[in-house]
């Protein structure tokens, strides 16, 4: 199985929404997706639904998919070419890590990020100024 996304817009945010598989070694690739949209459609606030994805990470995994999406984040902004952004992430375990290693490490790299099993908790931090 492939792993895909589709563009959603509501009229409070962006949203890209997954499903497929993810493995370990699209973590290049789906930070250049996340990248590509943001480029394309300029959001202020990022929604990506992981909720159809299958799939785990181990630590070292989220680590590195976590400072790629950082790099490319903080890349971007000096250059211009995207704006400051608010990014909520919501999936399930074992993809989605309940301790949110991620997001504390994209957090400590400059990345505005909510990591959540949640929806509501996703929505809610997107709406948040």
């Amino acid at each position: 199985m492939s792993f895909t996304f589709k563009i959603e817009k509501p009229p409070e945010y962006l949203s890209m929404v997954y499903e497929g598989t993810y493995k370990p070694s699209l973590a290049d690739q789906f930070t250049d997706q996340v990248l590509e949209v943001c480029l394309k459609h300029q959001p202020t606030k990022l929604l990506i639904d992981l909720r159809q994805v299958q799939g785990g990470m181990n630590t070292m995994d989220r680590f590195v998919v976590a400072t790629f999406a950082a790099t490319k984040y903080i890349g971007a902004r000096i250059t211009g070419k995207i704006p400051g952004c608010r990014y909520a992430i919501v999936g399930n375990p074992p993809l989605v890590d309940s301790h949110k290693f991620e997001e504390t490490v994209a957090v400590n790299r400059g990345i505005a990020v909510k990591v959540t099993t949640e929806m509501k908790e996703a929505i809610h931090w997107l709406a948040m100024e």
